[in-house]
């Protein structure tokens, strides 16, 4: 309604957008589950972290980085 286009060749802009980006950054910024399920009004908070919740490629570099600790020398 407000004329702005829902694709730009860079990619989608709509509520449920701005939605992900609120929740994603908010468990990147460690809240917790249930609390950003509360604030995303959410029912379940499997909705939340299924369709909402997004990983982001450094998150995947970290985490996978916790398999080889430092080394004690």
């Amino acid at each position: 309604d407000a004329g702005i286009p829902y694709h730009d060749g860079v990619g989608q802009r709509d509520f449920h957008s701005l939605r992900k980006t609120f929740v994603t950054l908010l468990i990147k910024n460690g809240a917790d589950i249930k609390s950003v399920q509360t604030l995303a009004r959410h029912a379940d908070p499997m909705m939340t972290l299924k369709c909402y919740a997004q990983v982001q490629d450094t998150q995947l570099t970290s985490v996978i980085n916790l398999l080889d600790p430092p080394s004690s020398h």
